[in-house]
């Protein structure tokens, strides 16, 4: 779908609107920016068609009929987008969390059942008519995926942006039926993306049998954020997760001891380090983040808006809740910069837009990805 003109005016005067606003908070800033955002890429979240599919080229066909498109990365962060929204305008909190909670359905839907009767999943025994895991919605897919990253399937550190989405919507909502469904998908997916002992596969056919060359599993980033995750849950509903926690704490220890050295200038890898690592205590935690301290000039650069800006947005995102002022500030102004290109265009009227907009929405209103003062910390 692409924008009309008139669209395309309303945005640009949006942004000229919100860089004359003052506001000191992080987020009302560039609330209206991040609205607008939304609107481009999921459509009006009052209307009944609402959440509109993405990009015919960004997400495969899935739900009823076929006729919806998600891509469970793109909408992890819309539904943490609207839950921040919900703060940035209070006096319409209800309305963006409506359309968070709208989202969680429509993926569920979607992407928590098969493509086609030739691409199959696991049925969920406890749950008839349902199945385990969510494809993330690539929009190529066959029953055997493939190694990298071409192909659907269920990838890890998409399921853990979920969980994380489902955790946040719980905690804005006290919605039950939300951390029920994040505790579910922990308990059908774990026993097959993690070898106890020894780490995380970071993908799986959507059915979750191995990939082949991608049987091992070994301490990584994917073991950390599992084990963050599973925390965090843990903490809302304590005991439900302990086997989980238990298979993954010697993989987590172990790669704890050289995450300083897996930081690097990949700019959406390294806005996810300054994620998880807020969640982290001791000595290891701090010696990773003093590599991200150091890595800021490579990994925060425009240069890397020319070929796929969402991965700048990730470390721009990341940037703005590491609570180092340096960082913060030196972000600050590449947004200022990156706000007009990108709401120059409408989704779906160039390669990635959807994404491009979602993730740069949660670079300008990042208030959910910052870890909560009732979130555990790990050590």
């Amino acid at each position: 779908m692409r924008a009309t003109t008139a669209g395309m005016s309303k945005l640009n005067s949006t942004y000229v609107n919100v860089m004359a606003s003052s506001s000191p908070t992080v987020c009302s800033k560039y609330s209206a920016v991040a609205e607008a955002l939304m609107v481009d890429v999921y459509g009006d979240w009052k209307a009944e068609f609402f959440p509109k599919p993405l990009p015919p080229d960004e997400a495969g066909p899935g739900g009823h009929n076929g006729h919806q498109r998600r891509y469970l990365w793109t909408d992890a962060f819309g539904v943490l987008n609207f839950i921040s929204l919900s703060k940035g305008f209070p006096g319409r909190s209800s309305e963006f969390l409506g359309a968070a909670g709208k989202l969680i359905k429509t993926v569920h839907e979607t992407l928590g059942t098969p493509r086609s009767i030739e691409l199959p999943m696991l049925t969920d025994p406890d749950r008839p008519g349902y199945y385990k895991g969510l494809r993330i919605g690539k929009l190529h897919a066959r029953a055997s995926s493939d190694a990298g990253m071409k192909l659907d399937g269920m990838y890890w550190h998409y399921v853990d942006k979920w969980l994380f989405a489902l955790i946040r919507y719980h905690q804005a909502t006290r919605s039950a039926e939300a951390l029920d469904d994040a505790l579910r998908l922990v308990t059908n997916v774990h026993p097959y993306f993690c070898v106890p002992g020894q780490g995380v596969r970071w993908k799986l056919n959507a059915d979750m049998k191995p990939i082949a060359g991608l049987e091992e599993a070994h301490p990584n980033h994917d073991a950390e954020t599992a084990y963050i995750i599973y925390n965090v849950l843990d903490g809302l509903r304590p005991g439900q997760v302990d086997k989980e926690i238990a298979d993954l704490t010697g993989p987590f220890r172990a790669y704890l001891q050289v995450a300083d050295q897996h930081v690097s200038s990949d700019p959406l890898g390294y806005g996810l380090t300054w994620w998880t690592n807020q969640f982290l205590r001791g000595p290891m935690a701090e010696r990773e983040r003093a590599a991200l301290v150091e890595m800021a000039p490579y990994a925060i650069d425009r240069r890397y808006a020319k070929s796929l800006p969402f991965r700048l947005y990730g470390a721009l995102l990341g940037a703005r809740i590491s609570g180092v002022p340096s960082i913060v500030d030196a972000c600050s102004d590449l947004i200022e910069r990156l706000i007009p290109v990108e709401m120059s265009v409408g989704c779906g009227e160039v390669e990635h837009s959807a994404i491009n907009k979602v993730m740069l929405a949660a670079a300008l209103c990042p208030g959910e990805w910052t870890k909560r003062e009732d979130d555990p910390s790990v050590v």
